[in-house]
């Protein structure tokens, strides 16, 4: 109650799945997350640019105090000087043929992630394509489990902005209406958030769909505006 006696007003989040083209080292949402390895040490590509970002010295000395995240798991440490307050470190397999519960631990580290943010307060995290580089997961397969997975968590009422931050134009070009409305038609009696490509280069095949907003594809609000 405020002095006047009114309940205290309620700010509207509103859950969403944004495909972007950008750098995630350059997103202000209130987490990134870092495709990272087991040891939490800097490494390449995703990885070494968010560790020069936030600085190197700063972030690997707070990984080196975790010490260890397991295949499917997650940790989470500050942003130091990135834009984002936290960093999530998720651990994805190396891609092995399929057989060896890939699918399963790379769902497992995307939802790991997003329960950390939620734990943390976080409203918005931003994400790579976890596993989809030198780990080698095929990148349709990558984009499915990837959207199975943030859809399914925000499904459950969780209220959170996901961005989905794509600079490779190979990831880009996989990001096709053959992929996304496969998906979208499969999971769209149970799929809350609405999910929009901002800046993506990626393009819908489809003959009515020329633009990158793709108005052909299903959207669903998640919750009313207020």
């Amino acid at each position: 109650m405020d002095s006047a006696g009114n309940p205290p007003q309620q700010v509207m989040i509103m859950s969403t799945i944004d495909i972007r083209t950008i750098s995630i080292t350059d997103l202000n949402t209130d987490a990134i997350v870092n495709a990272a390895n087991e040891m939490l040490l800097a490494g390449g590509g995703v990885c070494g640019a968010i560790f020069r970002a936030a600085g190197r010295s700063q972030l690997q000395a707070a990984c080196s105090a975790i010490g260890h995240c397991d295949t499917g798991s997650a940790v989470i440490t500050p942003g130091f000087s990135l834009k984002a307050r936290h960093v999530i470190h998720a651990v994805g397999p190396r891609w092995s043929g399929g057989s060896r519960g890939e699918a399963e631990l790379l769902a497992s580290a995307y939802r790991r992630s997003l329960e950390l943010a939620t734990e943390h307060g976080c409203r918005s995290i931003g994400f790579p394509l976890i596993s989809a580089g030198i780990f080698g997961y095929p990148l349709a397969d990558a984009w499915k489990v990837a959207l199975k997975t943030c859809c399914g968590y925000l499904a459950e009422g969780h209220q959170i902005g996901i961005v989905f931050a794509v600079l490779d134009e190979r990831n880009a070009a996989a990001m096709t209406d053959r992929i996304l409305l496969a998906h979208l038609q499969k999971e769209s009696a149970s799929l809350p958030p609405s999910i929009t490509v901002s800046g993506s280069s990626a393009r819908c095949s489809c003959a009515r769909c020329k633009t990158q907003r793709h108005p052909c594809w299903p959207v669903k609000p998640a919750f009313p505006s207020a």
